[in-house]
This record gives C-alpha cells, structure tokens and sequence, in this order.
C-alpha cells in the first residue's frame, strides 16, 4: 500500500470475512496510517502511536530498534525485561537477508517490514517479518557468474539429489547450502542462524513463506503452495515457554 500509494497509483479493497481478523485490522490502526497523509518509497516508517500492532520498516541493518522491541516484549512475557539473544539475532539476520539478497540489482533497494502485537493475556508476543523483494528461490537462480552462490541449485541437486524447492528449504535451514557454494564449515548465519534460535527453543511457532514454499515449525512442515509470494514472509512467538536470560543494566 505504501508503495501503491507513493507511486500515486489508486487502489481499494475489502474487510476480512472472519470476524476476529476484522477487528484486529482496526485496532491496528492500519487505516489511520493508510489514508494519512503521503508515503514516499525511500522514507522509513515508524507506524505506531496507539495501535495494537507496531510496525516499523527501514532498507538498513537497526540492532537498536530490536533491542527496544524485545526489551517491551519481555515484559509483556514475563513481567520483566530480559534478554533474548536468539531473538536479537534473528532481527539482524533477517535484516541482512533483506539488505543484501531482496533485489537482484543492488543491495539495501528494498524494505523490511517488521510488525509487533503483544497479546498481553497470554504472555506471548508475536513478530511478522516481510520483505517485498524477489524472494529466496528466485535469487538463488538469478546470481551471476562472480557471486559464489552461482549455479549452487545445481551443485545441490547433484549432491542431495532434490525434488522440490520445499527440499531446498529444509538443505538451507541445515547450513547446506552455504557449505555446498563455499566449501567451508556452516558459521550459523543468514535463515540456518533462524533456525538454529528456533531449535535452541530460542522462539516458537515460527512459520515462512517464500515464493512457491511453505514452512511451519508444528510438526515440521514443509510444503509446495499452489500460489506463489514474491518477496520473503516470516512470522514467530516469544512466549515464556521460551529460553531467555536475566537483564543487565
């Protein structure tokens, strides 16, 4: 909508049909911003004041902006701020991916849109990340002949002999790929950092959707979507099911 709205192309649309979906889109506030005054493409976005969800969207790397947020989230978990290093990492390695992997032209071309609900009464705090670029997939087919990733589908089809991208996800997650396009050890970062919070009990219910793929962390689900989304979309909890570690001032 930003994007529509800063290129001046009209646009409409409707409510969700659900009930709870609806409601929550408007204490969200989402149409105050949306029919408040102009967006420009290259701003960043602070779009919060009253509402039920936060969003904040930037094209660079901001550690300090994830510190706040999880500083307000622990205590919305546990009564008090606490530390969350999977958390924070997981802020800065998606912010990376974006800033240097949702354009095929250039780096730091597109926005990462990060959003916050705290559902105070159940201790839980849900994050979406979204980027609007060319997605996982595309980018691994589209790197040129200098970029160490290039041809890298190809070199794992011969190693692990693949059958779908869904594959391909799981091999990404497990540092595979980058072992197979660098040779060297996997140094858990990029989407095997994510994963590698997840399955250190770091944060829960974390689900993905990049291109023709679908990944939810319950019962480890991957699967090929019918539909495709251009760009990367990543959803996860932090609950006090979670691991996390005394504050220190």
């Amino acid at each position: 909508m930003v994007r529509f709205k800063s290129k001046r192309i009209e646009f409409n649309g409707d409510y969700p049909t659900d009930g709870a979906a609806r409601k929550t889109l408007e204490d969200s506030k989402f149409f105050n911003h949306l029919l408040k005054g102009s967006f420009r493409d290259e701003d960043d976005f602070d779009l919060t004041g009253k509402s039920s969800i936060l969003t904040h969207a930037m094209r660079k790397v901001d550690s300090q902006l994830g510190q706040k947020l999880i500083e307000s989230a622990t205590q919305t978990v546990w009564g008090e701020k606490r530390r969350c290093p999977g958390i924070q990492r997981t802020f800065i390695e998606l912010m990376q991916n974006t800033n240097n992997h949702a354009s095929l032209d250039k780096e730091g071309d597109k926005h990462w849109w990060l959003s916050v609900k705290h559902i105070k009464e159940q201790n839980r705090v849900a994050f979406s990340f979204v980027d609007y670029g060319v997605g996982v997939f595309y980018n691994l087919q589209n790197k040129r002949q200098d970029n160490k990733f290039f041809r890298v589908l190809e070199r794992l089809s011969e190693k692990f002999r693949y059958g779908n991208n869904a594959e391909i996800l799981k091999l990404i997650f497990l540092g595979e790929l980058h072992k197979t396009a660098s040779g060297k050890p996997f140094r858990g970062k990029g989407l095997p950092g994510v994963y590698e919070a997840l399955k250190g009990n770091k944060l829960s219910n974390f689900a993905m959707i990049t291109n023709n793929v679908f990944y939810h962390s319950h019962g480890d689900d991957y699967r090929i979507l019918q539909t495709e989304f251009q760009g990367t979309f990543i959803y996860w909890e932090l609950t006090t099911a979670n691991a996390s570690l005394a504050y220190e001032n």
